[in-house]
């Protein structure tokens, strides 16, 4: 299976994945139990929408509002 690195700013953590051919990043999120319309999604500082398809890449999560 195809690896797929998370850099979650917020938590300080990168998370490697697997995923399948055909995901979008909304479904490695669901699959980490985040939910995707709390997250920006960057790929060289650029941002992604959360139903692209995957590429292995290396991806920055950042939160987009606090939690309580």
């Amino acid at each position: 299976m195809p690896q797929l690195l998370l850099h979650f700013v917020k938590e300080g953590e990168i998370v490697e994945t697997d995923y399948e051919e055909g995901d979008a990043y909304q479904d490695v999120l669901l699959r980490l139990c985040v939910i995707p319309d709390t997250v920006i999604l960057l790929r060289d500082g650029r941002s992604i929408p959360e139903d692209a398809p995957v590429e292995g890449d290396v991806i920055t999560v950042m939160a987009t509002a606090s939690r309580g």
